[in-house]
């Protein structure tokens, strides 16, 4: 077998920690390197630095091309030019992925050249390998899990450390873990565009990014992160796709309170995480780095080897393209409304507002994907929702009483940053 003879395209985060990988492991060598502004990288410097997509594809030692830019329309343009020289792709951009995944199938398939994107979705965790070497889609209930490892960091320094969220995003992004544009992760769009390769690779479900009930972490309030502590949990934001009959499933991405015996509870810092119910095999865990240069470079590198060994992804066609996204799941749900804004009478009128301070009104009850689908009022700034399926009660006054508890004891918990 050839070595292994890279075209590279960025040097990010992911872009230097890849390079750090091969540097460190050998094995392969970078024979090309494409940035969008050469005058940012002065290191990098000719025959190593290339003026062109072309210079990098076209190189005839090139057998292998690695895209880690975050700009989805240049990435595709790479993907579609390096296809149509034979050359594989090893990706590891989720928004790329995600947009254009029906061509990519059928890129790969005209070109009869692979398309891998493990660093896409989980950095570290091989959750796609899983779904398409292990699990079976007929067998398989229910994968919830959190899938941004920025949001996960972010919310650990802000729940562990009591850091404010700016404090915490910053933190985030000086570490490397936050995209270069930090609304794809703190307002959930990362995670979703994760969660439709996930459900592609998982149920054979063609699924658009626009069908899939979500938000991120921007309308956390405070008074959300003190009534998690004193309920004993914590916040994370958690994407869930689950069979809701034969021939539909759902597919959301919330933030949700977690308690304790969840498993995902344990998962902190930019580690990811995924509960994967299995009718016969029962439930499986994983976890693991998320985020980050290196955890990314690993996956990345892992595919380049599974390349090589003539692996690739096997887009089973079992007539789940006919399986329709179902929105009538009912989630149990709780709202902080900031002082001055106001929930539609619509919504209101089937909530129980259950307690009031100078700052917040507090609601809880039950709303369905379609209705949070239809609106977006619960996205807009000083409204809070949080999904607390997993706060057990006998009854709704038992809820409510665990509900008032809880704020009656809350206190200030953050330091000033």
């Amino acid at each position: 077998m050839n070595q292994i003879c890279i075209g590279l395209f960025g040097n990010g985060v992911v872009g230097k920690g890849f390079r750090h990988l091969i540097s460190a492991t050998g094995g392969a060598v970078i024979k090309k390197i494409a940035v969008r502004y050469p005058a940012k990288h002065p290191t990098l410097q000719a025959p190593l630095l290339a003026a062109s997509k072309e210079e990098v594809i076209l190189d005839e030692d090139v057998n292998v091309i690695v895209e880690a830019i975050d700009d989805e329309v240049a990435a595709f343009g790479i993907l579609q030019l390096a296809l149509q020289h034979k050359k594989p792709v090893i990706t590891a951009n989720k928004k790329m992925v995600a947009r254009y995944l029906p061509e990519i199938i059928r890129l790969q398939i005209e070109h009869k050249t692979p398309v891998l994107y493990e660093a896409a979705c989980c950095a570290g965790v091989p959750v796609v390998r899983l779904l398409q070497d292990y699990y079976h889609s007929a067998t398989i209930n229910k994968l919830e899990g959190i899938i941004n490892g920025s949001t996960n960091y972010i919310l650990t320094a802000m729940q562990l450390f009591r850091f404010k969220f700016d404090h915490a995003l910053q933190l985030a992004q000086e570490a490397g873990f936050a995209e270069s544009d930090a609304s794809l992760d703190v307002e959930g769009k990362d995670g979703l565009h994760k969660l439709c390769i996930l459900v592609r690779h998982l149920w054979s479900a063609p699924v658009a990014i626009d069908q899939i009930v979500h938000t991120g972490i921007q309308n956390l309030l405070p008074q959300d992160l003190r009534l998690a502590e004193q309920l004993q949990g914590c916040i994370k934001l958690v994407a869930v796709t689950e069979r809701t009959g034969p021939g539909s499933i759902n597919a959301y991405l919330l933030p949700r309170l977690v308690l304790k015996q969840d498993p995902l509870f344990q998962v902190s810092q930019e580690n990811n995480g995924l509960v994967i119910e299995d009718l016969f095999k029962g439930q499986h865990f994983l976890h693991g780095k998320g985020s980050g240069g290196l955890p990314t470079a690993t996956g990345l590198w892992n595919d380049i080897v599974a390349s090589r060994r003539g692996y690739r992804y096997q887009y089973i066609d079992t007539g789940s393209e006919c399986l329709s996204l179902d929105y009538g799941k009912e989630i149990a749900v709780h709202l902080s409304v900031a002082a001055g804004q106001f929930l539609p009478a619509t919504v209101s009128g089937r909530l129980h507002e259950y307690a009031a301070d100078g700052s917040c009104r507090y609601w809880t009850g039950r709303l369905s994907l379609d209705e949070l689908r239809q609106d977006d009022w619960w996205k807009q700034e000083g409204v809070s929702l949080l999904d607390i399926s997993g706060l057990e009660a006998e009854d709704e006054l038992e809820l409510l009483d665990h509900l008032k508890t809880a704020l009656a004891l809350q206190k200030d918990i953050f330091q000033p940053v």
